[in-house]
């Protein structure tokens, strides 16, 4: 019989004791090494040269896209990467995907199922090239209307060709998923979550909203201001802050989302 090696990163040491405790029980793999952060993971994958790489999509150091790159940059034989997350974002999916990810497991789910998923890639039942998507009760997630979002922000005279544009969408999707985020600081937490999912800085993401800003500021007459928001909302440009505010409020009303 053919055993399969598994390697856990994961902040969460309860969760690595819990995943350890089903593969041994299972019969088919073995747990060939653990990581708490980015930094021990890279050299330890290296050593170990498992099949599969469970791993968390937020870990402390180097993050779960720069450990995959990284193998994938400097390793002869690549496993399988596996990722573990609490976002339900279409976008971090989507990124996981172009970089490798071949399953993407939404929290809470069972680890067995995880096993059942590594022994299907290794048995070709599911589609190489492809990132697959477990989540439990995926037809209770609520998903934000983007065409809604879309049509604000060219209403509001940005242009879809300015990188500004994604990164305000993205950035509205993503406070109305979490209502928090923008509690939490954008400089702090929103923009660098934005920057992962576009592979960019955090830096950029600021500067080009603030661009898409400038360009909604120069285009828009204050009539505009009326017809979308009911009233015309600053007397001079509003700051990357005080804008999010403004039509993530406008987005939960359109969507009927309470604030």
């Amino acid at each position: 019989m053919v055993f399969y090696k598994i390697f856990i990163v994961n902040f969460d040491s309860k969760i690595i004791s819990e995943f350890s405790d089903v593969i041994n029980e299972n019969g088919r793999f073995t747990l060939c090494g653990t990581a708490e952060n980015g930094y021990d993971a890279v050299e330890k994958i290296k050593t170990t040269m498992p099949d599969f790489v469970v791993l968390s999509d937020v870990i402390p150091g180097p993050d779960a896209f720069g450990i995959i790159k990284e193998i994938k940059k400097s390793c002869v034989l690549i496993p399988s990467f596996i990722m573990l997350s609490f976002s339900h974002d279409e976008n971090l999916i989507r990124y996981a995907a172009s970089i490798g990810v071949s399953s993407f497991f939404i929290y809470p789910f069972n680890f067995n199922d995880v096993l059942d998923r590594m022994l299907g890639l290794k048995n070709n039942l599911y589609t190489a090239g492809q990132c697959d998507l477990y989540e439990q009760n995926s037809h209770k997630n609520i998903q934000p209307p983007t065409k809604n979002i879309s049509c604000m922000l060219l209403k509001l005279g940005i242009p879809v060709n300015m990188r500004g544009y994604r990164y305000l969408k993205t950035s509205i999707e993503l406070c109305i998923k979490d209502p928090e985020i923008l509690d939490n600081g954008i400089t702090k937490f929103l923009y660098p979550l934005v920057a992962k999912i576009h592979n960019t800085t955090s830096e950029c993401v600021e500067r080009s909203i603030r661009n898409a800003i400038s360009s909604a500021w120069k285009n828009m007459e204050p009539q505009d201001n009326d017809e979308i928001f009911g009233f015309s909302y600053f007397n001079r440009r509003p700051t990357n802050s005080q804008f999010l505010a403004l039509v993530l409020q406008k987005a939960k009303y359109d969507i009927n989302i309470a604030i």
